[in-house]
């Protein structure tokens, strides 16, 4: 029930036993307040409230993903999960309220330390580094290790470990938070077969190929996270949805010593073990990765690294944020005001430093503009607090190497039919929060709507394609003008006959030339070449430069710079298809290739 003002009107600020402060964020599945649980005896607690949005609280699926959040959650008790306290509804609304983390997302820690990037780890960080990285993966198998009401473990993967979702407080504690897409046996809501959950930048090799998933899919992705606080650079994030999958699937990951000068050798050896692509090569347990960065610690530290020391460098990172916060904590206490909740933007803090999670269908952290959002968590941070960071500098090293790998990709990545099957049409949220992780079946739409179509030129207009005529006959390649580093090259595609059919061109005698005078300066270097990402939606083929085969498509292939005429010869009975593309040196083009009939 609704509780009631002095003069008896209905008092909007409570919900339950709850008393809303401040509205924190909001996206499409539910608002998260800042609140003050009420109990007798002046009894009081700062809680987040979680509240889905009432439309959807009649929705079965909706409310079941909400249900299983709340159960998988209150059920893992550990330091390092974000508790939740209580799960109820009040006049048809339902929410959940959780603990409130005064601090900031690994995300916020990692743009902090992105100013630095190219200076030497001090001591002091890796070891602060590691700290965080173990207590969080303590908690991580705290819920791997979360049994079901037969007594046999749950095997619950929590899908979606990333900089957003692990929280450092300023007290130097840290907490694993969201659960909202973890998979776990006895879930009420159950993910489609095939569905892809998380972000791509953070996903493991075995869930691009769609097998099953375990604990181990986490601890790669715990990997990723520490790889990345060493480095201040992103691992597998690309500038598009296919290359990052296939970053993941395919690229060498270099050491962390060879990113960044500071690293120690031994501390190389964990992280490598944790992004193993063969799993079974990988730590087991989160816990044990946990107790490697503590046995380093031990052994390279003269002096044990404590949650006090985490917690002066956090103050130290972000002082003006600290003190914010509790602020805004203490007039949450306080605030005894009947008039309309205020949205954290409208007070001294901004969205991007409110303290609580919010997560979502952020297509799996893409730098476009978020969809809504589809649930909610327990942080509200920037999402692209963490999409500027520098990518891993290009070297021949982080590419492909494995001779055996290209045929990997004769055919896509089984995630690229799964995201591509799952796409509705994209949605745009209405508030300025960018959110966090994905949370129900069909919400990658914000991602894959631009996956096949690259959808990260939001300043770019689209590529022209040609209407598809079918052509007599396959000119040769032209020859390859003065290059120009176009960055919007224009893409011309039309279906032509496979090339093996046509006609050669006739031969003709080379003109006389009048005898030039000797040139005595020094020719010039061939141009360097470059790189075509080809997507291909609707199948793949095999790419030819003339008649040279150079790989095949969706990939990222090595192209003479200049302007090139590329074929597409599709799998199946499709005909071929040609595209002009502009090459730049020693740089990377795209173009979207349709090979649908």
């Amino acid at each position: 029930m609704t509780a009631k003002t002095r003069d008896g009107a209905e008092d909007a600020r409570m919900l339950g036993r709850y008393r809303l402060a401040y509205e924190l964020a909001s996206g499409g599945m539910a608002t998260v307040y800042l609140a003050r649980a009420q109990g007798p005896q002046g009894f009081e607690k700062v809680v987040a409230v979680k509240r889905i949005h009432p439309h959807l609280a009649k929705e079965k699926d909706f409310l079941q993903m909400f249900l299983d959040e709340a159960r998988l959650a209150s059920r893992i008790s550990h330091p390092s999960i974000c508790s939740v306290f209580d799960f109820g509804e009040a006049d048809g609304a339902y929410y959940i309220a959780m603990e409130y983390i005064v601090g900031e997302t690994v995300g916020r820690i990692l743009r902090r330390l992105s100013t630095a990037r190219n200076e030497p780890l001090t001591p002091r960080e890796v070891f602060l580094i590691c700290r965080i990285i173990a207590e969080a993966s303590e908690g991580l198998h705290a819920a791997h290790e979360l049994k079901g009401p037969d007594g046999q473990l749950a095997n619950l993967v929590h899908r979606d470990i990333s900089p957003q979702n692990l929280f450092v407080a300023y007290d130097g504690t840290v907490r694993v938070v969201d659960f909202g897409i973890a998979r776990a046996e006895g879930r009420l809501h159950q993910t489609k077969t095939g569905a892809v959950k998380g972000k791509l930048a953070y996903m493991s090799p075995e869930q691009g190929r769609k097998l099953d998933l375990d604990r181990r899919s986490d601890v790669w992705a715990m990997g990723i996270v520490l790889w990345e606080l060493l480095t201040a650079r992103r691992l597998f994030r690309r500038e598009t949805d296919v290359d990052t999958i296939l970053s993941v699937i395919n690229d060498e990951v270099p050491p962390p010593s060879r990113v960044r000068e500071g690293i120690p050798p031994e501390l190389d050896a964990i992280v490598m073990k944790a992004l193993e692509r063969d799993r079974d090569a990988r730590w087991a347990t989160a816990r044990e990765l946990g107790h490697a960065l503590h046995r380093f610690l031990a052994q390279t530290s003269d002096e044990p690294v404590m949650a006090s020391d985490v917690a002066d460098w956090m103050a130290e990172l972000f002082p003006e944020e600290k003190r914010k916060r509790a602020d805004l904590v203490d007039r949450a206490r306080s605030l005894h005001d009947d008039g309309p909740i205020q949205r954290v933007s409208d007070t001294s803090l901004d969205d991007s430093s409110s303290g609580v999670v919010v997560s979502g269908a952020r297509d799996h952290e893409v730098e476009p503009p978020p969809t809504e959002a589809e649930g909610a968590a327990l942080e509200t941070t920037d999402l692209e607090e963490v999409s500027d960071l520098d990518p891993i500098p290009a070297e021949p090293s982080a590419q492909l190497t494995d001779p055996d790998a290209d045929a990997a990709l004769v055919a896509p990545p089984p995630i690229l039919d799964a995201l591509d099957e799952e796409a509705p049409a994209p949605t745009r949220s209405a508030a300025p929060l960018v959110l966090a992780s994905a949370v129900v079946v069909g919400l990658v739409g914000g991602v894959i709507a631009g996956l096949w179509a690259l959808a990260d030129t939001a300043d770019e207009g689209p590529a022209p394609v040609a209407e598809a005529a079918p052509e007599a006959e396959v000119p040769p390649d032209p020859p390859a003008p003065e290059v120009v580093a176009a960055p919007d090259p224009e893409v011309v595609v039309s279906p032509e006959p496979d090339p093996a059919e046509a006609p050669n061109p006739p031969e003709t005698a080379p003109p006389e030339t009048a005898p030039q005078p000797r040139l005595h300066h020094r020719a010039a270097a061939p141009a360097e070449p470059g790189f075509v990402n080809v997507a291909t939606p609707g199948g793949w083929g095999d790419v030819y430069l003339g008649s040279r085969s150079i790989g095949r498509a969706p990939g990222r292939l090595s192209v003479p710079s200049g302007r090139r005429v590329l074929t597409i010869r599709p799998f199946g009975r499709l005909p071929a298809r040609r595209v002009t593309v502009d090459v730049p040196p020693g740089g990377t083009t795209r173009t979207v290739v349709p090979l649908s009939e």
